[in-house]
């Protein structure tokens, strides 16, 4: 029905939106372990064209951040938690 279609639109749209939304910085702790930044739980505030701008820069920020640590590699003779954080970030940057 009509009404059904629209609600799955609204749905949709929603979804859409939170995902535009910039995410939350990451907690800070006293630890060096790298965490993810938190997901948004609404919608963004932001117009389409102030999406895709606030999209650019961010990939701009993430590129030139997975870059430089890539150019800082764990010690190959380090294992553990050093290597295993360095690859978590690393995946987290790539994936984003």
């Amino acid at each position: 029905s009509q009404e059904e279609m629209q609600t799955w639109i609204n749905k949709i749209n929603c979804v859409a939106a939170v995902f535009s939304a910039p995410p939350f910085p990451a907690a800070i702790g006293s630890q060096k372990k790298f965490s993810r930044p938190l997901l948004p739980a609404t919608t963004t505030k932001l117009s389409q064209d102030e999406q895709l701008k606030s999209h650019e820069a961010k990939l701009k920020q993430i590129s030139t951040e997975l870059a430089e640590h890539r150019s800082y590699p764990p010690d190959k003779k380090l294992k553990g938690k050093e290597v295993d954080d360095y690859k978590l970030k690393d995946h987290y940057l790539e994936f984003e």
